[in-house]
């Protein structure tokens, strides 16, 4: 069973008890993107540097019809991570290519909060840490 945490902090990532929060952030992506977030919404850390940022998994909906995104909360402004995606995907690594990266869905700079596709497959670290790196024949 996933840890539960009363008030997430860092004081290096001033936005994150916010963005924790699934009551205030339902109330931020309803305000901020016009989402109906009145089905419920349920957040698991992935992955927390401190003081950098934090990766968690957002299931919006109900029961058998639910949207799953990744959101990445950043100590800083890293809107520039949100354009490099949207760039990569449009030089040929949409969903439609062979090769593709997770589809950006928004930055919202007042959270530091980078939203993007939940995507299945495989995580590209992995397939170059098993292959061992450059090919040596």
């Amino acid at each position: 069973m996933p840890k539960v945490m009363e008030t997430p902090s860092d004081p290096g990532i001033p936005t994150i008890a916010a963005v924790l929060d699934p009551a205030e952030l339902a109330r931020q992506l309803s305000v901020l993107l016009g989402w109906d977030t009145t089905q419920g919404m349920r957040l698991r850390v992935l992955r927390w540097k401190k003081a950098n940022r934090c990766t968690f998994e957002i299931a919006l909906g109900a029961a058998g019809v639910c949207q799953e995104l990744i959101g990445k909360v950043y100590a800083e402004d890293r809107s520039d991570v949100y354009r490099v995606m949207e760039e990569i995907r449009q030089a040929g690594f949409g969903a439609e290519d062979e090769f593709s990266v997770p589809r950006p869905i928004a930055f919202l700079p007042s959270l530091h909060l980078l939203l993007y596709e939940k995507v299945a497959g495989a995580k590209a670290r992995g397939l170059i840490v098993q292959s061992g790196g450059a090919d040596s024949t």
